[in-house]
Formats: C-alpha cells, sequence, structure tokens
C-alpha cells in the first residue's frame, strides 16, 4: 500500500480564519512534513538537520520571510549542484490538482517549493533555467506558481515566455491559466513586470489564445489580465473588447463560447466604467 504523500497530510482550514496568519500553517509539524517529503527523493536528506534548523530560522517571521527561511534552509539540506536540486523540487512534487476551486490552503504545503524554485531564475545556465521554467509548469499543478514565475519573467522575459507559450494548449487548465496569470503587468501581491506595462501588446497573443479556453478558472484570469492592460492604455482595452464583442455577434461562435466571450469583456470593463469612461459603459451594454 503506497503512503500517503506529505502534502495531503499538510493541516490547513478552507481559508483564512479570523485572527489567523498564512504564516500560522508552517508550525514545526509543518515544517517536518517538507522534511519527510524531499527525504522520500533525496538519498540521506537530514531529516532532523533541516526540521530543527528550519524552524529555528522561521521563528516569528512574518508569512513570506517565513517561507522564505524556509527554502533558504532548504536549500543547505539538497545537493550543493543546482541540477540535482532543481531536480529534487521537481520529484517532491505530489498529485496533481483534480480540480480549479476550493483547494483550501493545504495548497500552501508548497510555497516553500515556490520560493526555492525562484532563485533559480538568476542562473546564467541557459538549460538549467529552461528547466526551472517547465518545473514552474510541473508546480502550478499542485499550487499557483504565478508568483515563482514572475522571477523567471524579469531575468529573462522573451525566454521564458517563449517557453510558457509552447504549453499554452495543455490539457491542464491550471498551466493554461498560469500562462496568462503569470503574465499579467499588475498581478496583485506581486512585482509588477514594466515590460508588459510598457508594451502591453507583448502578451496579447496569450489572451487572444485563451479567450475561448473553455475553463471559467482560465478565462477568469484573461479577463483580469485585459483589466490590467486597461490601466496603462485604455484606448487598447476598448480596441480589444469593441472586436472581441463583434468577434461574438458575428454568430461565428458556438453559444457558450459567445456568452463567456461577452463575460471576460464585461469582467474586463468594470474598473474604467465605474471610473466614468462612457466607451467603457457603452461596449459593456452591447456585452449583455
Amino acid at each position: 500500500m503506497l503512503r500517503p504523500h506529505p502534502s495531503s497530510l499538510f493541516e490547513a482550514p478552507s481559508s483564512i480564519k479570523r485572527g489567523m496568519s498564512l504564516g500560522d500553517l508552517y508550525s514545526p509539524e509543518a515544517i517536518n512534513l517538507v522534511a519527510n517529503n524531499f527525504a522520500e527523493v533525496v538519498k540521506g536528506f537530514d531529516v532532523n538537520g533541516f526540521t530543527n534548523q528550519a524552524v529555528h530560522n522561521a521563528k516569528g517571521l512574518p508569512f513570506k520571510q517565513k517561507t522564505s527561511a524556509i527554502a533558504s534552509t532548504l536549500r543547505e539540506y539538497l545537493p550543493p549542484e543546482d541540477q540535482l536540486a532543481l531536480q529534487a523540487i521537481s520529484d517532491s512534487l505530489g498529485p496533481k490538482l483534480k480540480r480549479t476551486e476550493n483547494n483550501g490552503l493545504q495548497v500552501f504545503f508548497y510555497m516553500p517549493h515556490s520560493d526555492l524554485l525562484s532563485t533559480f531564475a538568476v542562473t546564467p545556465d541557459t538549460a538549467l533555467f529552461d528547466r526551472a521554467v517547465e518545473v514552474n509548469l510541473e508546480l502550478t499543478s499542485r499550487f499557483t506558481a504565478e508568483f515563482s514565475i514572475r522571477h523567471f519573467l524579469e531575468a529573462r522575459f522573451d525566454r521564458c515566455l517563449g517557453i510558457l507559450s509552447n504549453s499554452i494548449e495543455d490539457s491542464d487548465p491550471h498551466i493554461r491559466r498560469l500562462i496568462s496569470e503569470g503574465t499579467r503587468p499588475r498581478l496583485p501581491w506581486a512585482k509588477q513586470l514594466m515590460q508588459v506595462r510598457r508594451e502591453p501588446r507583448m502578451t496579447l497573443f496569450i489572451l487572444e489564445r485563451l479567450k475561448l479556453d473553455p475553463c471559467r478558472y482560465v478565462t477568469r484570469s484573461v479577463a483580469n489580465h485585459l483589466a490590467d492592460i486597461g490601466k496603462d492604455d485604455l484606448t487598447l482595452l476598448l480596441d480589444i473588447c469593441k472586436s472581441w464583442v463583434d468577434h461574438a455577434e458575428s454568430h461565428r461562435l458556438k453559444d457558450r463560447e459567445s456568452r463567456e466571450l461577452l463575460w471576460i469583456v464585461r469582467h474586463a470593463l468594470r474598473y474604467p466604467s465605474k471610473k466614468g469612461s462612457k466607451d467603457a459603459m457603452d461596449i459593456r451594454i452591447r456585452a449583455r
């Protein structure tokens, strides 16, 4: 009988409760689960040594600093060779998520994995960089990689975007969403992608290819990505939304596709409509 993956034993509520911090998730017992996770894939991994040091290093820190401290400690206990350490992250990942909603906070088991993965973005080794981007795609099927992938986009935007675009039609909606969400110019709680803010057309091909995605989890990200673009270039947003409404009204789409495309437009135009843009309000009316 197979033992359960350590991520399934990570105790976490379905949502943040009153008086709770995300940092509270990383108790000594939880950190020990991370240790056991890597002990299963790295021969000779020092479970007790890592657990004790990580608990000490993370003590009293707020959430983000705590997970970074755990990740930094983890790197000390993994093989010193970058290729082997990166492979350990990949090998440590458990079963993929079976759904896109209502996964609760248990997925935050992988936050230290994500923080550690992001450190590979600065490698001068192109092959290692490419492999690390691929591991981001593996991670996002278990836990969002939208924050870790930003480091790779910032380091080598064109190369990272090229690798991501090769998976834009992947059967896993988590991967398709990452390609839109991770490249948002103004992703909340993340460093802004100034390349995309300066030239928002850089990511339009992603939105065009995902605008008829069958999963709302993906199209919601497309709508939010469009809304981000509109905060820097309202004219471009209005032009895109108008063309998408025209496309939906052409009757070349199936009913579901047409409804979803119009939903994206309405969602993307909420902010400028609230700010009083008559053009945005007019397009939203057409998209009803």
